[in-house]
C-alpha cells in the first residue's frame, strides 16, 4: 500500500467515524473527546474534584518526577569550599586575636 492509499484509507476511516457519531447524535461529545485540554482545564475538570489525599499523592509524584529529572549539569559547577585557604598568605604573621582586639578598639572610638 503506497502513501496515497494510506492517506485515502485514513480519510475514509475518519469520515466513517464521524458519520457514526452524527447518527448517534453525539458529534459534540466526539469533538470534546478529541479536544486538547489546557492545564487549567485539566486541573479544573480532572484534578480539583479528586479527594485531598489523591491530590497530595499526585503532587508528590510530580515532585519525585522533577527531582529524578534533575541532572548533574544543573548542579553548581563550583563549590564554595574551593575558596578555602584563598588569600592565606596575606594573614601570615598576623595574630588573629590581636587583629580582633584592634577592630574592637576601633568600634569603641567611633562617633
Amino acid at each position: 500500500m503506497n502513501g496515497r492509499e494510506q492517506t485515502n484509507n485514513a480519510h475514509l476511516a475518519t469520515r466513517n467515524l464521524l458519520s457514526r457519531f452524527e447518527r448517534h447524535n453525539c458529534f459534540a461529545e466526539a469533538i470534546e473527546m478529541v479536544k486538547v485540554l489546557t492545564l487549567e482545564e485539566l486541573y479544573e475538570r480532572q484534578i480539583k474534584p479528586r479527594p485531598k489525599e489523591e491530590r497530595l499523592r499526585l503532587l508528590a509524584m510530580i515532585a519525585q518526577d522533577l527531582a529524578a529529572e534533575a541532572k548533574i549539569e544543573d548542579q553548581p559547577k563550583h563549590s564554595l569550599m574551593e575558596l578555602e585557604g584563598l588569600g592565606a598568605e596575606i594573614w601570615q604573621g598576623i595574630d588573629a586575636q590581636e587583629y580582633v582586639n584592634e577592630l574592637r578598639k576601633e568600634w569603641d572610638h567611633r562617633p
